[in-house]
């Protein structure tokens, strides 16, 4: 087994390793899914479920509703959630003697300690996280390695928590584990002699550097802007291509998501050229995640003809019959009629009524509006999760239709697969939280596909597009590195809202500096 940093570095190590010799019963997983093979099973027999992150900012803001403490006056706000939230997961993930030492430093620290181990407590029966699973793999293996488990390589590791670490050394007692640590000479490098202390190894000698091959000649290009910028790149590319480069041998890399992501999506599937990786377009922002985000959200200042001919628009809507709304004629109408806030569409379009020429444009306009205000129920009004959940499911096929869905492009098709998901997942929190208003339904459901990220090609399909900091691995000939500015690489560095970068290096958990070495480790990489 070859634990690998990210999925993508695994697959090309193993195209790698199969062009080289070939391999036999070889499994490329990451450390966490490692822990998942070994401890998943255990877990699910004892009735627990996977942990999402709605399910933790329910337990958050359960937890300052009863006692916020210090962040009373910031409590409701959804960052003071979202920044408990990550912290409590690396709190997790480093175990009880960094979370007992950040409680002891300082005052924000033991705040910050009490919200985790509250949530922690609210939800240990029920759920488990990450850190559960490599608790429970450290204790399934601390009596033998499973059978199938026979040598373990840790290849180029990257930022492994305590906890991570504690499994992998209790594996190394009974089976063997062989580290393969980068090395680019240069003071970065402390950061990959932390993790190999951290993992209990020793040097086998010094540093291979001579079987690295020499990198190839660097060409530095300066542009007017980023769009300028990613034509550049997209030429480079077919250049590449043309000299007898294969595109799965190609690489485009970005130090900050905006505006590269984007602009690189638009012009390699605008030349036609194939490519695999992070997309530019977010899942909600594809055709059903976005219809159903905005019709959550339609009449959030009352119902304006703007926000619903913005929304109608938008999709392929459907009515009842089955046939595509005359979106452009009720468009006209309600113009016509004066429609603009949300108590002018019973009224204006009332008048129309009798109207031999936009009478019955008016009457079914003012049925559709009647309708989705019924549908769509009192903005205070309150359901449970699962309701919510089906009620999106339902709005969907009667909006879109399910033999529209299954003929949607590729990508918004896993869009769609990916909104599913969502909301089963949603469906799931009535033991967390009791039922909740649409606007916060709608709130936890954009914040879930936020946090699965889209991905857009196969692996090896064409060019590989992503951000710098996860290019870890990548057997590549060619890489196209864009915003190389004074300012955006390295990108300015986030602080912790909660922790200062002290306490944060006092109990083993990443540092602004450390973020900004690792950026500068893998661009020499």
């Amino acid at each position: 087994t070859v634990a690998v940093p990210t999925n993508t570095s695994g697959v090309m190590a193993r195209r790698a390793l199969g062009r080289a010799r070939g391999i036999v019963g070889v499994d490329m997983v990451t450390i966490n899914r490692l822990a998942e093979l070994i401890a998943g099973p255990l877990l699910a027999e004892s009735g627990r479920s996977p942990m999402s992150n709605p399910v933790i900012d329910l337990a958050v803001a359960a937890v300052l509703d009863a006692e916020p403490g210090p962040f009373r006056s910031v409590a409701s706000h959804p960052s003071t959630v979202v920044a408990l939230r990550d912290l409590h997961s690396e709190l997790r993930l480093a175990g009880p003697a960094a979370t007992a030492e950040l409680q002891r430093r300082s005052t924000r620290g033991a705040q910050s300690v009490r919200v985790s181990q509250a949530v922690t407590d609210a939800l240990r029966t029920r759920w488990y996280d990450e850190a559960d699973l490599f608790v429970h793999a450290t204790e399934a293996t601390s009596t033998g390695a499973p059978p199938e488990l026979a040598r373990l390589i840790v290849y180029l590791p990257q930022d492994i928590p305590h906890l991570a670490a504690q499994f992998l050394r209790v594996l190394a007692e009974h089976i063997d584990v062989h580290v393969v640590a980068q090395h680019v000479g240069d003071p970065c490098d402390t950061l990959s002699t932390a993790t190999i202390e951290a993992l209990g190894c020793e040097l086998a000698g010094e540093p291979v550097t001579t079987s690295v091959p020499r990198p190839g000649p660097v060409q530095v290009v300066s542009t007017t802007d980023a769009d300028d910028e990613v034509r550049i790149a997209v030429r480079q590319v077919l250049d590449a291509a043309r000299s007898g480069v294969n595109l799965e041998r190609i690489a485009v890399l970005w130090p900050t998501h905006r505006p590269y992501a984007r602009l690189v999506e638009h012009h390699l599937t605008a030349a036609g050229i194939a490519w695999n990786g992070r997309p530019g377009t977010a899942t909600a922002e594809r055709l059903a995640p976005r219809l159903v985000l905005d019709l959550l959200d339609v009449d959030r200042r009352g119902l304006r003809r703007r926000s619903l001919f913005d929304l109608l628009a938008d999709v392929p809507a459907r009515g009842a019959d089955g046939t595509y709304l005359p979106t452009a004629s009720w468009e006209r109408v309600s113009r016509f009629a004066g429609v603009a806030r949300d108590d002018d569409w019973a009224v204006r379009l009332g008048a129309l009524r009798d109207d031999d020429r936009t009478g019955q444009a008016a009457t079914e306009l003012a049925g559709f509006v009647a309708d989705l205000r019924s549908r769509l129920g009192h903005q205070a009004a309150t359901r449970r999760w699962w309701d919510w959940a089906q009620w999106c499911t339902d709005e969907l096929e009667r909006w879109v239709g399910r033999p529209t869905l299954d003929r949607l492009p590729d990508a918004e098709y896993r869009a769609w697969e990916a909104l599913t998901r969502a909301l089963d997942r949603l469906r799931h929190l009535d033991p967390v939280s009791g039922p909740v208003t649409r606007h916060r339904f709608r709130s936890t459901l954009e914040a879930e596909l936020v946090a699965s990220p889209a991905r857009g090609g196969r692996v090896g399909d064409g060019v590989t597009v992503g951000p710098l900091a996860g290019s870890t691995g990548l057997d590549v000939d060619v890489v196209v590195i864009l915003g190389a500015a004074e300012g955006t690489l390295p990108p300015t560095p986030t602080s912790d809202p909660l922790l200062s970068d002290g306490d944060r290096a006092a109990i083993g958990l990443s540092t602004s500096d450390d973020h900004t070495a690792r950026l500068r480790q893998r661009f020499l990489t």
